[in-house]
């Protein structure tokens, strides 16, 4: 047998079978209880009210030689220290450790030996070591992992598949990697009907992207609605669309005109020519005739000005949120409104302030072939095979074995990689539950120990600690591991996939 005593500094003393410190005895290392009853007058016996395990005191006698003595003394002097923690381990079949405080280190009364006695006399020291948790612990810390990272790296090294294409029309080869598409961008465009210039003799339908079309090249597709009709203008400005986050601006506003809205007759109509006005809140102050686009008319700079008094012509306004047309279909007003009533009018304008338009729709991933088209616009597309790193796979439930009879103090600590709210243990066997209120973010980190004498819940967010015992489901449940099989189970009322949980113990004994 061999005692080692471990102190705060580092130093480490070993007391056995040899010198210089020789161990001739050691005792306070069996169990010992403090047994408390009452008696009744006239009862037999007495009645068994409880026991408890006090404070340990293991006192070491040590034998020194004389020669050197006076400096072992020192040794021993500076390594027991006043107020210094230490660590003894009993290193017997199965190594034991426990924490101490030295009460005193007492040599044996001196005696004085007549000349010419040994060289090899010898002298006790007594060393009383108090303990004030009377548990033995193991040397080593039992871990669970009640949720775990699985390593999916192999090697040689296969880098995932990375796809980008264009056009109205792509189609993409796809393997096992590709679990989703990263964008599905879309841009308007607007398609018109014949050519040449339209007027109210010519017409030329509006088109714009209406839907995409997702298919494996063969038997199997889907037609996906967009969320609006996207359109351009020949300025540039353009609808955008993105079918994965499901979200996108409206740049171009339509309208169709027919009759009913609050037209103006302008000051520079003529007999033959008439010239009118519609405000339209959202269209940009602009005199380009790229900034509208008409199915009955031919955009201009600045219809209905003496400047520019284009037959059939529609634009902007640059100093008024107007449209503006001039036609010589008639120069009053309420024919002209008439004539809208039986001859609907389309226009595209650019609007002053972009308009978010959002819906989500699933997209299907075929594979090994993607065919992505569109009825009018722009795809841009990219796919990017997942490079997994590490897996988490959640076991939920977890084992921790106690083969002693002293119950287990347990660090159990929660980890946060999104939201989590309310994290719970549950012991499953005393249907006991231990939940701490709070709400978890990003890397935070909850941290709750239950042995006797260090109850607490910290956590530890954006690299500060804070005390959350306050935080605790009352009545506390402060969950230890006793002897046997403990099952926990961890859960949260939600973000449950956003937390991992590992349980840290150590095998506690009553005696070495």
């Amino acid at each position: 047998m061999e005692l080692i005593c471990d102190n705060e500094k580092g130093e480490k003393l070993r007391l056995g079978s040899t010198g210089p410190f020789w161990l001739v005895s050691v005792s306070g290392l069996g169990s010992d209880f403090n047994v408390y009853t009452s008696k009744s007058s006239g009862q037999d016996g007495e009645n068994y009210n409880g026991s408890d395990a006090q404070k340990r005191n293991i006192v070491l006698t040590l034998e020194l030689s004389l020669q050197g003595y006076e400096e072992q003394m020192e040794k021993l002097y500076c390594f027991f220290q006043k107020d210094l923690p230490g660590t003894l381990t009993y290193d017997g079949g199965k190594p034991r450790k426990i924490r101490y405080y030295v009460e005193k280190v007492e040599p044996e009364p001196e005696t004085f030996m007549p000349t010419g006695s040994s060289p090899y006399e010898t002298r006790n020291v007594t060393v009383s070591l108090i303990c004030p948790d009377p548990r033995f612990y193991a040397l080593d810390d039992q871990l669970t992992q009640l949720a775990v990272w699985q390593g999916k790296m192999k090697f040689p090294l296969r880098l995932p598949l990375q796809l980008n294409a264009s056009g109205q029309s792509v189609t993409l080869t796809l393997d096992d990697s590709v679990k989703d598409y990263d964008k599905i961008g879309i841009t308007g465009h607007t398609v018109q009907d014949g050519s040449g210039d339209p007027s109210p003799d010519h017409v030329r339908a509006i088109h714009g992207a209406t839907t995409l079309t997702v298919s494996d090249g063969g038997s199997n597709s889907r037609i996906i609605p967009l969320p609006k009709e996207l359109y351009s203008l020949p300025d540039g400005t353009a609808d955008s669309y993105d079918a994965v986050s499901g979200s996108g601006m409206q740049k171009v506003g339509a309208v169709v005109l027919n009759g009913s809205e609050p037209w103006i007759k302008a000051d520079v109509s003529t007999g033959t020519i008439g010239v009118f006005t519609l405000n339209v809140s959202d269209a940009i102050l602009s005199s380009s005739k790229d900034s509208i686009l008409c199915d009955h008319f031919t955009s201009v700079d600045l219809a209905g000005t003496n400047t520019n008094l284009v037959i059939n012509g529609i634009s902007l306004n640059n100093t008024a949120h107007q449209i503006r047309i001039a036609t010589d279909i008639t120069s009053n007003l309420a024919a002209f409104q008439s004539w809208l009533a039986a001859n609907p009018v389309t226009a595209l304008y650019a609007i002053a302030v972009s308009q978010r338009v959002s819906r989500k729709e699933s997209v299907p991933v075929y594979r090994p072939t993607a065919v992505l088209s569109l009825d009018a616009g722009t795809l841009s597309v990219r796919a990017i095979g997942r490079f997994t790193v590490t897996e988490k796979v959640n076991t939920l439930i977890g084992n921790v074995r106690n083969d002693s009879a002293v119950p287990m103090g347990l660090t159990v600590t929660l980890r946060a990689s999104g939201t989590v709210v309310n994290p719970s243990l549950y012991d499953i066997g005393r249907q006991e539950l231990m939940q701490v209120n709070i709400t978890m973010h990003t890397g935070d980190v909850v941290i709750i120990t239950t042995a006797d004498g260090d109850k607490r819940v910290k956590l530890i967010s954006g690299g500060v600690t804070t005390n959350m015992n306050n935080k605790m489901l009352y009545p506390p449940k402060w969950l230890q591991a006793r002897r046997g099989d403990n099952l926990f189970r961890y859960n949260a009322d939600e973000g449950i996939n956003n937390l991992s949980v590992s349980i840290l113990s150590t095998q506690a004994y009553w005696g070495a």
